[in-house]
């Protein structure tokens, strides 16, 4: 199968773990820096809920390695709304697909060019299959566009409550609609 794009010089497999159905971390996010390489059955997404980086971890870290390890516990955030439903998960994964080879179609998809990245979009599919677990990958895909569509803008999009980071970690800054 070719997954050529013309506008983006990239094929739909680039990011997302080619034609193999197996997942990995870093499949669900794609720019994080998560890379546990392993197919996901009900028995190993519970290996990877178990291993899951808690607060503790950030203690005497400075910013950049903070946010380093950030990546690996936004994927495994993102990862753990599935729970250890392989099939939960696989409708995610490729409603994400989806998502992020539309927006590189239609040149939206670059953090660098001020548009959202791989863990943003993630991050989108993920507020709306929070939502709608046992929805098809079709379905939770049209959910995507018609909420998003209708989102007031700036209003932030938020997958839990803000919480205070633990004694002894560094505070790193939150958008604010308000001040950025």
């Amino acid at each position: 199968r070719d997954h050529s794009l013309k506008k983006s010089g990239r094929r739909a497999s680039d990011d997302v773990g080619g034609d193999d159905d197996r997942g990995s971390v870093n499949d669900v996010v794609g720019d994080s820096t998560a890379t546990i390489n392993k197919g996901y059955d009900g028995e190993e997404l519970q290996e990877i809920m178990d291993m899951e980086l808690d607060d503790t971890v950030l203690v005497g870290l400075d910013e950049t390695s903070v946010r380093s390890v950030n990546g690996v516990r936004v994927a495994q955030f993102l990862i753990s709304t599935a729970g250890t439903s392989a099939e939960r998960l696989q409708n995610f994964r490729l409603t994400l697909r989806a998502v992020k080879e539309w927006a590189r179609v239609h040149g939206l998809y670059s953090n660098v060019l001020g548009f959202l990245g791989g863990v943003n979009w993630a991050i989108l599919v993920c507020w709306v299959f929070k939502r709608n677990l046992n929805a098809p990958a079709s379905k939770l895909l049209h959910l995507f566009f018609r909420t998003f569509a209708n989102w007031k803008w700036p209003s932030p999009v938020r997958l839990s409550n803000q919480q205070r980071p633990p004694d002894g970690v560094n505070h790193l800054s939150t958008w604010n609609p308000r001040e950025n």
